[in-house]
């Protein structure tokens, strides 16, 4: 995907179509777009085209600065991480319960954090299964 970057500018470009030429499928592309912080492709393209624009040589894109463009674009978008990290310790550090969820991969990432937790005294658990049974009021019933 990296080596067709240069291409993601044309705005007339889908998805599918950059899919096919770095021989990666949709989701790979959606899954990378998320995972750094934009809600779609577009977004993604948007960004990128913009960063583009604002170098002073084009053509001259190479593997190393592609790589050096994304890590820039990354950070534009997360900037205020570290304030956002201190936010969430502290809505932890209040809160009575910590719940983390997820599936797959991030089922994983969560059974993880709830263990950490737990091994710094903080009361947590992980829902990585979404047929997991909870618990439910009968009101008097």
């Amino acid at each position: 995907m990296v080596q067709h970057l240069a291409e993601i500018p044309n705005i007339n470009i889908k998805v599918q179509e950059l899919s096919d030429r770095s021989h990666v499928s949709m989701t790979s592309i959606i899954r990378f777009c998320k995972k750094n912080g934009f809600s779609v492709f577009s977004e993604f393209k948007f960004r990128w085209k913009i960063y583009i624009e604002s170098q002073p040589d084009e053509s001259s894109l190479s593997s190393s600065t592609i790589g050096q463009s994304i890590e820039t674009l990354i950070n534009m978008r997360v900037a205020n991480i570290d304030n956002n990290i201190e936010k969430a310790a502290q809505a932890i550090a209040k809160a009575e319960e910590t719940i983390f969820i997820g599936i797959g991969t991030s089922g994983i990432l969560a059974n993880y954090a709830s263990r950490f937790l737990l091994s710094l005294g903080i009361f947590s658990s992980c829902i990585n299964d979404s047929f997991f049974p909870t618990q439910t009021s009968f009101h008097g019933k």
